[in-house]
């Protein structure tokens, strides 16, 4: 291994990514792994990044937050993986040698596992970010205990329960939906009618037309809910999860995606899943990141975790900019992008 290809943003409006340009192989540290990137989703927010920088640390910046890959390098004080184990992880804030937009990136052991032969590593890039959006979302922020035993398997630690995921046919929503029920919540999800079938697909019990005006009174006459979340998070989802909630009397919570514009009433508290201090590979998080990586873990092996429906892109990362002005056009509908580094033309 001589060479590495990536994609680099040079600053806040990024303009044309591509082509790949080479650079530094990055050599894994402590517990960390060197991973040959097969397959790297695009997120909603890197079209979100292109426009204003949002949460980039600095500049120039490898982007990308979702990679499924093989293990190439170990570093020192890491168990458990070996070269050619097949692996997703989450890409943490930092230097660039963890931006998975590259043929060769790094990943913290602490965020990365193990997967099946059952699932494809194009399925797998699908999962990280929505999962550790929807996993601090639903058990960090809104207190949701983890449903895992003490053998590490799946379970349930509520019954009887409702919880309201508001678009359920983002990947993030998905994810909610599959972690409410992994749970044993009962879901009542809002989606497009279009995608009802997909969103159906994910357990959910109660599917509801988000562009129904009477939507709201739907979800009331349904369940007096506690717990919700946000997986579009525009000023009208929110204000309309903030009124299913703060109408059941007592106190409610509803995670959000982005920051509220707008003010709650006093009942009902909000949070924003990405905020940086519920970041959970910020320092003195390692032990939620522990009990949430430990949960994916459960979820992908015991075939819990549902993937997004992917849509390859050709070219390698050299499709980067017409993949993220798709997504500025909202013409990525009901699936997630997934380039392929090894393919890169230098």
């Amino acid at each position: 291994m001589t060479q590495n290809l990536a994609i680099v943003a040079p600053s806040v409006n990024w303009g044309h990514l591509a082509p790949a340009r080479a650079i530094e192989l990055h050599k894994p540290g402590e517990g960390e792994l060197l991973i040959k990137v097969v397959a790297t989703a695009q997120n909603p927010v890197d079209a979100f990044h292109a426009d204003t920088g949002w949460i980039v640390p600095f500049y120039p910046n490898v982007p990308g937050y979702d990679g499924a890959g093989t293990v190439a390098a170990v570093g020192a004080g890491v168990s458990g993986f070996a070269v050619h184990y097949r692996v997703a992880w989450m890409r943490p804030s930092g230097e660039n040698g963890y931006g998975t937009y590259q043929q060769y990136c790094l990943a913290k052991v602490s965020g990365t596992v193990h997967l099946p032969s059952t699932l494809s590593l194009d399925d797998a890039a699908t999962l990280p970010l929505a999962y550790f959006t929807a996993a601090v979302g639903v058990y960090t922020l809104l207190g949701v205990p983890l449903p895992l035993d003490e053998a590490g398997k799946v379970a349930p630690v509520v019954a009887g329960e409702w919880f309201l995921v508001w678009g359920a046919n983002s990947p993030a929503g998905a994810a909610a939906v599959q972690l409410a029920k992994a749970a044993g919540f009962q879901v009542i999800a809002t989606s497009n009618q279009e995608n009802f079938a997909y969103v159906k697909s994910l357990g959910t019990d109660v599917i509801l037309d988000y562009d129904d005006l009477d939507v709201v009174d739907k979800i009331q006459a349904i369940a007096s809910l506690s717990l919700a979340f946000d997986a579009i998070s525009q000023p009208s989802t929110s204000a309309a999860c903030i009124a299913v909630l703060s109408s059941a009397g007592a106190a409610g919570k509803l995670a959000v995606v982005r920051p509220l514009s707008g003010t709650a009433p006093d009942n009902v508290a909000v949070q924003h899943v990405l905020a940086r201090d519920a970041d959970p590979f910020s320092p003195g998080h390692e032990h939620e990141l522990e009990g949430l990586t430990r949960l994916w873990q459960a979820l992908v092996s015991e075939g819990r975790l549902r993937p997004y429906p992917v849509h390859a892109m050709p070219l390698g990362l050299n499709s980067v900019d017409k993949g993220i002005e798709l997504q500025k056009r909202e013409q990525v509908r009901a699936q997630t992008l997934v380039y392929h580094p090894q393919f890169t033309q230098g």
